[in-house]
């Protein structure tokens, strides 16, 4: 039996007033054919394996720039800088309210139809809409730090500020990522945030304090910042070939409430996962002294080198949950669903236990103190490896038209890590920390596995 409503079409359904629904609809539906490969599916393959290779080739560049960069800054310094860094990066994804994915899609549904005006409108309306809402974002924050700078260590308020201002271009670059995807343009769609920006900002912090300038969270700010600038400016020249074959210069259409109100639910969802990836860095930030933050830092960075097993899992599998759920064969989705679980699980187990085995040593390479975090690295290990029981849940639900009882599931969750972190860190510290977020990473598998299982009618554990 047929499985109805389809993923968009139900978002539009459940979340728009009805004469908007309406007018959405004949997009949403062409990006839900778009959506489970009825488009040029060699190129969906080149850019997925270009997108893996990226994502390696970034992480041995990242991991090794935060290296020199705890060797050079000191603890104290490095963790202001990740701190702030961590923040401006969130913000700049959060300031977009979703309009980076929702781009995607409709320049795919555009370009499927011909539809050249909306093109074009979109186009040019999604970067400057990410631009205007960055900036007001930042001119709220910095009134918030102005009234706001005695709560505030004076330590971190102009790094906060340097943030504030990096904002608008951080948004700008998410929506290019997404236009760059749009394009099959791998390299305006990747290189930019992947390997151009940690590549410019290593290398501009040791030009700055080769040449004479203070090896300070601010010195890094400021060569962040100008990271990204570059990095934005290339991949915008990066993407003007394909933009200006795809839609030559005439007339274009706005439909902004349509646009939003895509955008929007999408940004729920992406913005509960942001935060809760990123919560307990954000509330230890106010906690505790900024070489405690470092620490804490370094040992969840090291385990980024796990993620790389459900980031290819669900890249594999994301398209294929839609393509079954749209073809009805309900047995199948639940069969495939649990094989993605089990392909996942046992190797993010074992590369977790080597990386655990081996925190030690990791942490060494950041400085004198660092490898006191050791202990926490196995804290996480065991709430990431308790996540990866339920695999790529959270993408089965939201490709199967699930994704707003998914987003209510990551709003529990991250309401959850909130109050721990509030509740624990005060009184153990780095300790508080990392039992939280590991306590939440257990709490989101057992809520996506409910969810799953009583939604889908079928179980998601591993087991």
């Amino acid at each position: 039996m047929a499985l109805s409503p389809t993923f968009l079409e139900t978002l539009g359904e459940r979340l728009l007033p009805a004469s908007l629904a309406g007018r959405a609809a004949p997009y949403l539906a062409l990006g839900d054919r778009l959506l489970t490969g009825e488009g040029d599916r060699a190129a969906s393959l080149r850019m997925a394996g270009f997108a893996f290779s990226i994502r390696v080739a970034s992480a041995a560049i990242g991991f090794f720039s935060q290296i020199v960069l705890a060797r050079v800054l000191g603890a104290f310094e490095y963790g202001i800088f990740s701190l702030v860094f961590v923040a401006s990066l969130l913000g700049g994804g959060l300031a977009c309210l979703g309009m980076q994915t929702a781009a995607l899609k409709f320049v795919a549904t555009y370009r499927a139809s011909g539809d050249l005006e909306g093109l074009r409108g979109i186009l040019f309306a999604s970067r400057l809409m990410a631009l205007v809402f960055a900036s007001a974002a930042a001119l709220l924050g910095g009134v918030v730090i102005w009234f706001a700078q005695d709560l505030v260590e004076s330590f971190y308020l102009t790094p906060f500020v340097l943030a504030l201002a990096l904002l608008p271009l951080i948004a700008l670059s998410e929506v290019q990522d997404m236009l760059g995807r749009a394009f099959d343009s791998p390299d305006a769609a990747f290189l930019p945030t992947f390997i151009v920006r940690p590549a410019l900002l290593l290398g501009l912090m040791i030009l700055a304090v080769t040449s004479g300038f203070g090896a300070t969270a601010i010195t890094a700010l400021v060569c962040g910042l100008l990271a990204v600038f570059l990095g934005v400016v290339w991949q915008a020249m990066q993407l003007a070939g394909p933009i200006s074959r795809a839609a030559p210069k005439g007339a274009r259409r706005i439909e902004l409430r349509n646009w939003m109100a895509v955008a929007l639910p999408i940004f729920l969802v992406g913005g509960f996962f942001n935060l809760l990836t990123n919560v307990d860095v954000l509330i230890l930030g106010y906690f505790v002294a900024p070489d405690q933050v470092a620490i804490y830092f370094a040992a969840a960075k090291i385990l980024a080198l796990v993620h790389f097993v459900p980031f290819a899992i669900k890249a594999a599998v994301q398209h294929r949950f839609a393509a079954l759920h749209q073809s009805g064969d309900q047995a199948g989705l639940a069969a495939f669903a649990r094989d993605a679980v089990r392909w996942g699980f046992g190797p993010t187990a074992v590369l977790a236990l080597f990386i655990g085995l081996c925190a030690p040593l990791i942490l060494r390479l950041f400085g004198p103190g660092f490898d006191e975090a050791a202990p926490l690295v196995w804290v996480l290990i065991a709430g990431l490896v308790c996540r990866s029981a339920v695999g790529p849940a959270e993408s089965l639900l939201t490709m199967v038209g699930q994704e707003r009882i998914c987003a209510i599931a990551y709003a529990f969750t991250l309401a959850v890590n909130v109050t721990l972190n509030i509740l624990l860190i005060p009184r153990f510290g780095l300790w508080g920390a990392a039992v939280a977020t590991a306590t939440a990473m257990v709490v989101e598998a057992i809520v996506l596995w409910v969810v799953a299982r009583r939604r889908l009618g079928f179980s998601v554990f591993v087991i």
